[in-house]
């Protein structure tokens, strides 16, 4: 009830956001964990790549670059399941453990593979019950484009970013107990295999706290490309701050270069005074503006 006599003093954190559109497109960004040999099985990428997401006005967007090193860690309790013969499907546990995998499971096969501990059910034939072991998780990010329509403001349809500031490399056990991931494995046979989770190196700019008001994401790249329909050297790219627009960069600042991976580590060359600014740049044969960003944003091409 909003009444006030239920009124009582609170300290409010913001635990998770997203914005999205009718018009939009997703994918799943997994964490930079994945054992390398598992990545190329069901597109279990780390990288910010996508497809294009298309405007209504023409307008392409796509994320071309940057990895996902900034996770959120979380242990499992251990949990059982039981049959009621008479009353429950199961009229054995082997009825139990073939409606699990049925159902709720799947067999770790290279083709299919549990990043979270091979050992998935375990049936207790003593106790009459399947065993779900403890585990540590690793949280995918779940990232998406999604279009707006422009407004007198843009030159183009608005594109928003969201889901990459919602993880801040924290790890908590399955009492909400934080743990430093950074310092402390996972749970035993937490990984492939019966191996543990090792510890991982997070970036500086990592909070490790629940409160994202303050997050920073990782380094990500993303591409927009000019519609036909609009001159692009009568526009560059802008970004919403503060209920306002304006230009990501100085057009003096923006790099006439297509995008290079080694740029995520090596900044191309620009004037002194554009050390500040964030990195963007402009491929001239495919009309497209890309650049590097550690946050969610509200993007759109702006009038010179």
């Amino acid at each position: 009830s909003n009444h006030e006599i239920h009124d009582f003093g609170a300290e409010w954190h913001l635990m998770d956001k997203f914005s999205r559109a009718k018009n939009r497109c997703e994918t799943v960004v997994y964490p930079n964990s994945i054992p390398a040999g598992t990545r190329p099985v069901l597109m279990l990428q780390p990288e910010y790549l996508t497809n294009d997401c298309i405007a209504d006005d023409g307008s392409i967007a796509r994320l071309i670059g940057g990895t996902n090193n900034t996770f959120n860690r979380t242990d499992t309790r251990t949990r059982d399941l039981s049959y009621a013969p008479g009353l429950s499907r199961a009229e054995t546990l082997n009825d139990l453990f073939r409606l699990t995998y049925q159902w709720l499971f799947q067999y770790d096969e290279n083709w299919t593979p549990n990043l979270n501990s091979s050992a998935r059910v375990v049936p207790d034939y003593d106790a009459q019950e399947l065993i779900i072991p403890e585990t540590t998780i690793d949280l995918k990010e779940h990232v998406s484009l999604s279009w707006l329509a422009a407004t007198s403001e843009t030159a183009s349809d608005i594109l928003i970013v969201s889901g990459t500031q919602n993880q801040t490399g924290m790890y908590q056990d399955d009492y909400g107990v934080l743990k430093a991931m950074d310092i402390e494995q996972g749970l035993a046979n937490s990984g492939r295999e019966g191996t543990t989770k090792a510890a991982v190196s997070i970036p500086e700019y990592a909070t490790q706290t629940w409160d994202i008001s303050d997050a920073v994401s990782d380094p990500y790249v993303l591409a927009f490309t000019v519609p036909e329909s609009v001159d692009a050297d009568a526009v560059t790219l802008g970004i919403l701050a503060n209920e306002n627009w304006a230009p990501i960069v100085d057009t003096t600042c923006i790099v006439d270069s297509s995008w290079e991976e080694s740029y995520l580590t090596t900044t191309p060359s620009r004037a002194a005074s554009c050390d500040e600014s964030a990195l963007v740049g402009f491929d001239t044969e495919t009309n497209t503006f890309w650049a590097v960003l550690q946050k969610d944003a509200e993007l759109a091409l702006l009038a010179l």
